[in-house]
């Protein structure tokens, strides 16, 4: 005779919570070994993206280690102690950019905290170009980190068309601008 019914169970899989993946990023940031990170009471971290989180801190990494990075490290870190902004790194996003935490104060010189919005691998990585992967996301997090600054600084510049729907996008002028930054900066 054929049982009724079945008692299945499945074993329980020993996931990690994303409690402890947040605990988990927040260690990160205690043991780092970027003193920005590590002692930047102004910064916060959201998410648990263990894999952009080593991307990012790399990428701070080699920022820190030359002087114009430092230097833009120092006023973020500075300026947005003496305003008493924050700035939030959200490490499990599907877009890489910064957002003003108050957009009008962003472009009228009281200045604002930025969410930074942290996929570096939303941006094609050019392989074959003669830029490591590491010093690839250093410009980016580099680019990145100045919008901050414009903002905490009220100094961020929008540029709108008088024709917005001719307006058009410019690969040479984007790459151009790569090249300088790469070259600056390193």
């Amino acid at each position: 005779m054929r049982p009724t019914s079945l008692k299945l169970t499945l074993p329980s899989l020993h996931l990690p919570s994303s409690s402890n993946s947040a605990t988990d990023i927040q260690s990160l940031v205690k043991r780092s070994g970027v003193r920005w990170i590590k002692n930047n009471q102004q910064l916060s971290f959201h998410g648990t993206d263990h894999k952009i989180y080593q991307q990012l801190e790399a990428a701070l990494d080699k920022i820190e280690s030359t002087d114009t990075g430092r230097i833009l490290l120092k006023c973020i870190e500075l300026t947005s102690q003496l305003k008493s902004e924050k700035l939030a790194i959200h490490l499990n996003c599907a877009e890489l950019g910064v957002v003003a935490h108050c957009n009008t104060d962003a472009e009228n010189a009281r200045g604002t905290g930025s969410d930074f919005h942290c996929n570096l691998n939303a941006v094609a990585y050019p392989c074959g170009q003669g830029i490591s992967l590491v010093d690839f996301h250093a410009c980016i997090v580099f680019h990145e980190l100045l919008h901050v600054l414009h903002n905490l600084n009220g100094e961020r510049l929008k540029v709108e068309s008088s024709q917005p729907e001719s307006q058009t996008h410019y690969p040479f002028f984007t790459r151009r601008s790569q090249d300088c930054w790469v070259r600056l900066f390193f």
